[in-house]
């Protein structure tokens, strides 16, 4: 029975990222220029992070970084790894420098790693010799491009931690401790929902 609960939750996470990543090609083709650099992939799995407060997110990042490579002109592993990169240092920074997981830190933790995905995937393509200094500095839309796409993420995590936030604290269980005790007289903590 082991088995197939953990066959159906791999199944049920690759379904996910492939849902993610066919909603980032959607409003990559859909909306119009300022709201098509909006970076669901990173959104996610950062959201992903925070409400599970639990570093295996990040595995997410592996079956994601497939996908995004079959459907990427850039040289194969260049998207995966500034991914992976971006995401286990954003979620470094997430569990061990800023814990309180505020709305202004997972904006800022959103912000950080778009900024810091699209710097490692430009420095990778500048190291394979696919990029040029000229080109990335002379070019004022790529740095424009990043700009949007770093604000609109952490803006999209902005709202959405805001409303999540709001949702769940209106409508949270509370949990009461019941204190009981054991057989060895030690206090147990039970704590029930309603």
């Amino acid at each position: 029975m082991f088995g197939f609960r953990l066959v159906g939750k791999i199944l049920g996470y690759i379904f996910l990222m492939i849902a993610v990543i066919i909603v980032q090609i959607v409003i990559l083709d859909i909306f119009p220029f300022p709201l098509n650099n909006i970076n669901i992939i990173i959104a996610v799995i950062l959201w992903w992070l925070v409400f599970s407060a639990d570093l295996r997110a990040l595995l997410l990042v592996i079956p994601v970084g497939f996908f995004c490579e079959v459907l990427s002109a850039a040289p194969f592993g260049v998207t995966s790894a500034a991914l992976a990169v971006s995401l286990a240092f954003s979620g470094w920074i997430l569990f061990h420098i800023f814990t309180s997981r505020s709305v202004y830190i997972v904006a800022f933790v959103g912000l950080l790693a778009v900024l810091l995905f699209r710097f490692l995937f430009l420095f990778s393509l500048l190291l394979l010799g696919h990029l040029t200094w000229s080109n990335i500095w002379l070019n004022n839309e790529l740095l424009i491009s990043i700009g949007y796409e770093a604000i609109f993420t952490a803006g999209l995590l902005f709202i959405g931690h805001l409303f999540i936030g709001t949702v769940v604290r209106r409508w949270r269980l509370e949990y009461i401790n019941l204190s009981l005790q054991n057989d060895y007289g030690k206090e147990q903590k039970h704590f029930w929902h309603f």
